[in-house]
């Protein structure tokens, strides 16, 4: 059931509203997942604040939320500390913050003492565009065993015209870049558990992302490539992958190669299973492995796989 509680609180003029809106604890449901959120949100003096905030999503959950934005200068902070249970597999844990300046809040640390436009104004100006220059800098402690490394990372989201450029600090191994025509040109390297490139075009909710010179460890992902009937303990992968379709209906093709891969499969097989190479075919959204022969303790099995 969908039910949102909350007392609204507006005074002041058109040019310099006061507005307060305190949620109480409240829900509603997002693709069949039940969501329950609190809130309080303030506009004083053209700068939206968000305290006493909290987001809990079946098994994430988003607390200690709180933020400021300034309507005028296009700058602000927000943070939150979120944590999850993925795949009942691993835990995350990451306090994050976000800050935002631009072009207008550069201006404003110039001139601190020039005349301010109203809320209208700021408003109306805003409805012409983002600001020429907007960074987004987000910063994070990651603790969990999803991370190979915990510590504190850092990444940079910088717009200017025509594009929107991403950094990595610390050698996080993300940089890339997206422009205004859908081109996507990313690198996940460094510090990152999947190496590839990533390149193509995302224009709308249509994508045709070519994803190569993928280099990985499988036993970074034991608990993730699990399944019922078998799991994967080992190898290293290269190989290709091309996402296209769209975002609610993906459609994945692709040849990947598994050196000195290690499997298993209990119900078949009590012994781990090892081979020197395996061939995976991804075609329409379908993972095979054909006649693939592997080395256990008391002789040879055969693995033929469709996903």
């Amino acid at each position: 059931e969908n039910t949102i509680n909350a007392v609204f609180t507006a005074m002041g003029t058109m040019e310099n509203p006061f507005i307060n809106a305190q949620i109480q604890p409240s829900s509603f449901s997002a693709g069949n997942v039940p969501v329950e959120f609190a809130s309080t949100l303030r506009l004083e003096d053209g700068v939206f604040y968000v305290d006493d905030t909290q987001l809990l999503m079946g098994a994430q959950k988003i607390t200690d939320i709180s933020a400021f934005f300034s309507i005028v200068d296009f700058a602000g902070q927000f943070h939150a500390r979120y944590n999850a249970d993925i795949s009942n597999a691993y835990k995350v844990d990451i306090p994050l913050t976000l800050t935002v300046e631009s072009s207008l809040s550069e201006l404003a640390k110039q001139n601190p003492h020039r005349e301010q436009p109203d809320f209208i104004e700021s408003l109306m100006t805003l409805t012409k565009g983002l600001p020429e220059y907007v960074s987004l800098n987000a910063k994070a402690s990651l603790k969990g065993n999803l991370f190979e490394e915990n510590g504190d990372i850092s990444i940079t989201f910088v717009r200017v015209p025509g594009v929107i450029m991403v950094t990595s600090d610390n050698d996080l191994g993300i940089s890339g870049a997206y422009y205004d025509s859908g081109i996507v040109d990313f690198t996940l390297s460094g510090k990152m558990p999947l190496h590839a490139s990533i390149n193509g075009t995302v224009i709308g909710n249509a994508m045709d992302i070519y994803i190569t010179n993928i280099q990985s460890d499988i036993s970074k992902f034991t608990k993730l490539l699990s399944y019922p009937y078998i799991k994967a303990h080992g190898g290293l992968v290269s190989g290709e992958l091309r996402i296209g379709g769209v975002f609610t209906d993906p459609e994945f093709n692709g040849d990947v190669v598994v050196q000195n891969p290690v499997i298993s499969c209990p119900d078949y097989v009590p012994d781990l299973m090892k081979s020197d190479v395996m061939d995976v075919v991804i075609r329409n959204n379908r993972l095979t492995v054909h006649d693939q022969v592997f080395t256990v303790k008391k002789g040879k099995a055969i693995l033929d796989l469709e996903l």
